[in-house]
């Protein structure tokens, strides 16, 4: 089964819970016990956030955590590059691995791979916080229509 880390999936929960409230600061631990997260592999997951821009934090009694961005502005696909630093869908893919891949001479699915990888990612990136807030699917939709048409 293909599915978000547990990283990535919580970092949409903490995300689509501070869209609700976009001018607000909101403490971790109050969004961690929200979304009934726990707190200490929350306050890992939005630091990466907020060094992509996704969210800004503040310090002090009025203090937490907010988005940067309109969630109209923020992809799935952000939420990954933040969390994962990108995807790969098979090892050969991954350009972080220093080994060669030990099928690559005999592989039959190279040339294809990446093109499906290129797939997935412009559906997540043409997918946004706003969209899966309000149940919008057209994001979704849209992209899979012009690779299927490409």
């Amino acid at each position: 089964m293909f599915s978000f880390s547990r990283k990535t999936d919580y970092a949409l929960l903490i995300l689509t819970a501070l869209a609700g409230r976009p001018e607000v600061f909101t403490p971790l631990k109050r969004l961690a016990e929200e979304r009934r997260l726990p707190y200490r592999f929350v306050s890992r997951i939005v630091s990466p956030l907020c060094e992509h821009g996704l969210l800004e934090s503040r310090e002090g009694a009025r203090g937490g955590y907010r988005l940067k961005q309109h969630p109209s502005r923020i992809s799935v696909w952000d939420v990954v590059v933040a969390e994962e630093g990108g995807m790969a869908l098979t090892p050969c893919l991954d350009h972080a691995r220093s080994s060669p891949c030990p099928q690559e001479v005999v592989c039959t699915a190279r040339r294809g791979i990446p093109t499906v990888q290129e797939i997935v990612a412009e559906s997540l990136a043409s997918h946004t916080l706003a969209d899966i807030m309000s149940g919008r699917r057209h994001a979704l939709q849209r992209a899979h229509l012009s690779a299927r048409h490409a």
